[in-house]
């Protein structure tokens, strides 16, 4: 995140920008770049963060699993197993 952050802030300072001009397809070349960069990086904002919660969401689907398993088999779930994947909420 810190890094689209940086990269939003480098491609949309002015020195960069005087670098833009001219017109493309009858378009002003400054509010192509203006659209294309915008779009970019809410691109990118949206693939960090839904890979982040997909991460948190296995996990949490895999503890809730095992949990479940446990209590059916009356076993508890090997250490190995339960260390594997954050818990979430308390400890039953």
């Amino acid at each position: 995140m810190f890094g689209l952050f940086v990269a939003g802030l480098v491609l949309l300072n002015p020195p960069i920008l005087d670098l833009v001009g001219g017109t493309l397809f009858g378009w002003p070349a400054l509010y192509l770049y203006f659209f294309i960069i915008w779009a970019l990086l809410i691109a990118g904002v949206a693939l960090i963060s839904d890979h982040k919660s997909a991460r948190h969401d296995v996990g949490t689907l895999l503890s809730k699993t095992s949990a479940m398993l446990a209590q059916k088999t009356r076993r508890r779930v090997p250490l190995a197993c339960a260390r594997s994947f954050p818990r979430s909420g308390p400890r039953q």
